[in-house]
């Protein structure tokens, strides 16, 4: 996580919503916690921080879309998120 605020509600939110889209399992791990990668809370509580190693395991037919989304987001480090006047919303 590049981050430098760490994995806080905005990029949760931005990974959930992401990650909504896919029916495939997804559970993240960090510091020997796992997550199920469809809850905010459940990722919220992982308390990722800045320069922290994480790792997604994902199961079923759209996992690799999915992995996909997931890299795109690293990848910009999660910029979407702060884009001024952008809802995040959860469903």
């Amino acid at each position: 996580m590049t981050n430098r605020n760490g994995l806080h509600a905005r990029p949760c939110a931005l990974l959930i919503k992401a990650l909504n889209k896919f029916h495939c399992d997804v559970s993240v791990e960090h510091d020997g916690e796992t997550a199920n990668g469809h809850s905010i809370l459940g990722l919220m509580c992982l308390a990722v921080g800045c320069e922290s190693k994480m790792t997604f395991t994902m199961t079923g037919d759209d996992a690799p879309q999915a992995m996909a989304a997931v890299q795109r987001l690293f990848k910009t480090h999660f910029e979407e998120a702060y884009v001024p006047g952008n809802k995040l919303e959860v469903a």
